[in-house]
């Protein structure tokens, strides 16, 4: 079992260059590992090329030669007791860019230009929503333990999935997210339509959402059941209800379906 005990562990797996993924489903209490041991992660350029494989996918929102999809293919699914013991120089490491550290002034000027490419077809009428995001370059502190702050934002988000993952290829990502992009087994399958912000009321679940958050989750729900209803699927939903994540809210629906079992 993987517990916080761990910790210099899995640090210890980062530090050598291993590809490993670390996870926590959302509502769980189980830590799910997986590392490949064997050969390096498998580098895809088309989302298709997925079909037919199994394993942990690290996939960017716009693939490139750059930025290819990473699939992590795990031969072992428990923590090695004997980490620490394993020399350096008998890990297969491969080469990987740096990433590029702008300066704040930099970072600044770099999100008003994409400000203004998002702001337009949205005063145009153009599109109904666009989500910027934006990055933030900040000195790692001494001594910090991603190990340590994976288990931190378990117990801080106890109803998303989290997750800490290192390959030669991407370097180390943590995060969370409590909304689920496609969930099932054979033939019963589930996505969700998770927008709208608020903060907790007294740590509670607000009551009220006012019509800016209503109507941007309807947003998400009426793009879904569109993508939906193309592949000819009529789902059942249920909500919009509101959710937790962490001190905020979000308002979410459910859509349940049923699709062919194509498995071999």
């Amino acid at each position: 079992m993987i517990t916080e005990d761990s910790c210099e562990l899995i640090d210890a797996l980062i530090k050598q260059g291993r590809s490993f993924a670390l996870w926590r489903v959302a509502g769980d209490d189980c830590i799910h590992f997986g590392m490949q041991t064997y050969g390096s992660p498998e580098l895809l350029y088309d989302i298709s090329d997925l079909n037919g494989r199994t394993g942990f996918v690290i996939a960017p929102f716009q693939i490139s030669s750059k930025h290819p999809v990473v699939v992590i293919k795990p031969d072992c699914l428990d923590l090695p007791e004997d980490i620490l013991e394993s020399p350096q120089d008998m890990i297969e490491v491969l080469a990987h860019e740096a990433p590029v550290v702008l300066t704040e002034q930099e970072e600044k000027k770099q999100y008003e230009s994409a400000f203004c490419l998002f702001s337009r077809p949205l005063l145009k009428g153009t599109q109904d929503k666009l989500v910027l995001s934006r990055s933030k370059t900040v000195k790692r502190r001494r001594g910090l333990s991603p190990a340590n702050s994976f288990f931190k934002a378990c117990k801080r988000y106890i109803y998303s999935y989290v997750y800490l993952l290192h390959t030669p290829v991407t370097g180390t990502w943590m995060g969370s997210t409590p909304e689920v992009l496609l969930a099932g087994k054979g033939k019963d399958w589930q996505t969700v339509a998770l927008a709208g912000t608020q903060r907790l009321v007294d740590g509670k679940l607000p009551a009220k959402w006012d019509s800016k958050n209503c109507q941007e989750q309807q947003l998400v729900a009426s793009y879904i059941r569109r993508q939906l209803a193309a592949l000819n699927i009529h789902p059942d939903e249920k909500g919009p209800y509101s959710v937790r994540a962490g001190e905020l809210s979000h308002l979410k629906s459910i859509f349940k379906f049923a699709l062919p079992d194509t498995r071999m």
